[in-house]
């Protein structure tokens, strides 16, 4: 597992690692596009890019609903050597 987070992580560029890291800021019930964005400070739009191909690539899961999107980290990539890769 550790390998493939790791060549996952050389493949993401420097936003995509920034929003990834603030991830491990947010709750494990998920958090609002606005608070990753500012955690990451990036702007919303860039933050909402990122997020949604992180969540392509199932490292982040995406809940809520159609008024208010949450985000969090994919429990494989809590579980395993994720958070060790992405600080």
């Amino acid at each position: 597992m550790t390998y493939i987070y790791e060549q996952t992580w050389q493949a993401l560029d420097s936003d995509h690692r920034r929003v990834l890291q603030a991830m491990l800021l947010v709750p494990e019930e998920g958090g609002r596009l606005e608070q990753i964005a500012a955690a990451a400070e990036l702007d919303k739009h860039q933050a909402a890019n990122c997020l949604q191909r992180l969540a392509n690539l199932s490292l982040v899961n995406v809940g809520g609903d159609l008024k208010e999107r949450r985000y969090s980290l994919h429990q494989l990539t809590q579980t395993f050597p994720g958070p060790a890769i992405i600080r």
